[in-house]
């Protein structure tokens, strides 16, 4: 289970495109399938997955500033000068 949140952690930008895109073209089948067969299809109710999706995106990036606050106060007032705090957060990679 831990693999699959670490996945996440790793690849959530990628996800919140992914959103995007499918809610895209399910909007576009809507829309041609009302013009071009009459159907009823509510392109309004496409407008709830925006701002599932935008919220989804605004929670990840606040996520990452929330974590790269803390690894900063860590590093300037929590060790000492010279060397890298305990724990990094998953936006710090090691060059490895």
């Amino acid at each position: 289970m831990r693999c699959i949140f670490d996945w996440l952690d790793d690849n959530w930008i990628n996800l919140v495109v992914l959103m995007v895109l499918a809610l895209f073209c399910w909007w576009m089948f809507g829309y041609w399938e009302n013009g071009w067969h009459g159907k009823r299809f509510d392109l309004a109710s496409c407008w709830a997955g925006v701002v599932t999706v935008t919220g989804g995106a605004v929670i990840g990036v606040g996520r990452q500033v929330l974590e790269y606050k803390k690894y900063r106060v860590d590093s300037e007032f929590n060790t000492p000068a010279g060397s890298a705090p305990e724990q990094k957060p998953s936006f710090v990679k090691d060059n490895k």
